[in-house]
């Protein structure tokens, strides 16, 4: 490693150490957006389980929510841009890494249920989603040196527990997806704008 790397890297982490302690937190509307699109899918499903509405129309929840993400996200990110400080960029790079990490799975477990016609291991999307989530929490909690940030990526490994343990209790999981989307990735969103207004 030259010296000129060296010092660049240095550079990198003090300025990730300075933005942690002043820049505010992006990705608020994100976060809430995230939240309520896939929460509400989720929701929705779950109701209409139970009044009874054929499964072959519930299904098209999902698609129908994460094709209004992806316009969301493509609007969002051409307005915002990748953040102004070094802690909102590697923040940033954190949560596209699990928004693509999200996809990936959801998109394998499908193809492995496809191919086997064992459905049940769809029931895996929601644990290893809220996995995810915690990671990216974690990593954006220990960059701005944040508890509450913290706190809620240990929710989030927790509830991949609790969504684990329903994922078996039919369409009662997918309300307890719901409320953990809610909770956890919606309701933090909120925060996060208070935050970055505050901060403006």
């Amino acid at each position: 490693m030259s010296d000129h790397s060296l010092r660049n890297d240095i550079a990198f982490l003090k300025s990730l150490a300075e933005d942690g302690r002043t820049g505010p937190l992006l990705g608020g509307p994100v976060a809430l957006t995230s939240g309520l699109l896939f929460g509400t899918a989720s929701l929705a499903i779950w109701a209409g389980a139970k009044l009874g509405v054929p499964g072959d129309n519930l299904v098209w929840a999902w698609p129908v929510a994460g094709t209004i993400f992806g316009l969301f996200m493509a609007a969002y990110l051409r307005r915002v841009g990748p953040g102004r400080g070094s802690a909102q960029r590697a923040s940033a790079i954190a949560w596209s890494g699990a928004g693509w990490a999200m996809f990936t799975v959801i998109a394998s477990l499908l193809l492995i249920a496809y191919r086997t016609q064992t459905w049940q291991v769809a029931a895996a999307i929601s644990p290893i989603i809220l996995a995810l989530y915690g990671c990216a929490w974690f990593v954006a909690g220990r960059i701005y040196k944040s508890l509450w940030v913290s706190l809620i990526a240990f929710g989030s490994f927790a509830m991949a527990l609790v969504n684990a343990w329903f994922a078996t209790e039919g369409v009662t999981g997918f309300l307890v997806y719901a409320v953990t989307l809610y909770l956890l990735v919606a309701a933090p969103g909120v925060l996060m704008m208070r935050q970055a207004r505050r901060a403006a």
